[in-house]
């Protein structure tokens, strides 16, 4: 009984697994782009002034 309760669950937790690295490459990736676009920005703004 506990291989059957154990067994459905465990592809649904590697989907979760993989949704989550997911979400994180893209926050990572959004963080960067973010702060690459701050720092373009600060520094076109020091240049105009």
């Amino acid at each position: 009984m506990e291989k059957l309760a154990l067994t459905p669950t465990r592809p649904h937790f590697i989907i979760m697994e993989n949704i989550d690295e997911k979400i994180i490459v893209v926050a990572l990736f959004l963080g960067a782009v973010t702060a690459f676009l701050s720092v373009a920005l600060t520094y076109l703004i020091m240049s105009i002034l």
